[in-house]
């Protein structure tokens, strides 16, 4: 496994879960073009979509491991979930609620 292509969030994740069953919803930044010898892989793990350079994956640590050590791969980071901000007092610039 290539660990300098890691982020902290990911690395800690996969010290914690190492059972076959384990799965982590990554972001994985890629650099285009990708070498024919790769495609394969990335287009197996739902990771190929043509021209993306930043694509979401759920996968497990096994095939984290495989993917950091393609030279197309960049970065890859724990994907953590956003909550949207709702309207309601106290957001700046939203409306008031009736």
């Amino acid at each position: 496994m290539d660990h300098r292509k890691l982020d902290a969030g990911l690395a800690a994740a996969l010290a914690d879960e190492r059972g076959p069953e384990a799965r982590l919803r990554v972001l994985v930044r890629l650099r285009r073009p990708v070498p024919e010898r790769e495609q394969p892989l990335l287009d197996a793990l739902g990771l190929g979509p043509a021209g993306a350079t930043v694509v979401t994956a759920t996968l497990s640590p096994l095939e984290v491991d495989r993917v950091s050590e393609l030279a197309s791969v960049h970065h890859i980071e724990l994907a953590r979930r956003l909550d949207l901000l709702g309207p309601g007092p106290g957001v700046v610039g939203a409306p008031d609620p009736p």
